[in-house]
């Protein structure tokens, strides 16, 4: 993993670590015991999420069909708008999973390691970062590829999981800086390394005076395919 500068890594953290606290401080809210409508409703979501992530597992990007998933399910096309109003609330919801997948295997790999031994933490990290994303293509491509074509993930729904998910890793790298076992100033970046978008946004926020506003990109509309 390629690790960037204080300032940079400070933004970065600072970003994931809000979208987290959001995020956690929701899943504390109580509530009460779910109905039987409530429950079939649940159990309805996952058996639709289940069979999209299959045609993304079999046949890749921009496979996901209305059609097919309510022909599987022994039910009309239309039935499925009453839990996903949209192809893009679909992939969204199938975008947190993913998330939570991988954030929740870096999480037990990172509890393996004892306390303060910042190495074996970062490499328990690298190695569950790895068997998961092998285990789980479909996941890895829908979450690092182009899921759909024109689609793009609305913040408000995978940024709590992607911060989770982002989180471990840099709490782990920022424990290691804490306690003088990793030093960022030393990192040497490679000069023909090609950067995104989001690092150009990160570098850009953390230079002295700069006034930044985070902004969600355009929620697709795009209805489903027939």
């Amino acid at each position: 993993m390629l690790f960037v500068s204080r300032a940079v890594f400070s933004k970065f953290a600072l970003i994931a670590l809000t979208w987290h606290d959001g995020g956690m401080a929701a899943s504390r809210t109580t509530t009460s015991a779910p109905t039987l409508r409530a429950r079939r409703r649940a159990a309805a979501t996952e058996e639709i999420k289940t069979l999209a992530r299959r045609q993304l597992a079999e046949h890749g990007p921009g496979a996901i069909s209305l059609r097919a998933i309510a022909r599987e399910m022994g039910t009309a096309p239309s039935a499925l708008y009453r839990y996903f109003p949209s192809q893009s609330d679909l992939i969204g919801a199938l975008c947190v999973d993913a998330y939570d997948s991988a954030a929740d295997a870096l999480a037990a790999a990172r509890d393996t390691a004892p306390p303060g031994d910042h190495a074996r933490a970062w490499a328990a990290l690298c190695r569950a970062y790895r068997q998961w994303a092998l285990a789980r293509p479909a996941d890895f491509a829908l979450i690092f590829g182009t899921p759909q074509p024109g689609y793009q993930a609305p913040d408000e729904i995978t940024a709590p999981a992607a911060a989770r998910f982002t989180g471990i890793p840099l709490g782990v790298y920022a424990a290691a800086v804490q306690a003088g076992a990793a030093d960022p100033g030393r990192t040497q970046i490679p000069p023909g390394l090609q950067t995104g978008a989001l690092w150009k946004t990160l570098a850009s926020c953390s230079a002295p005076g700069s006034r930044c506003s985070a902004t969600s990109p355009p929620r697709s509309s795009a209805a489903w395919p027939s």
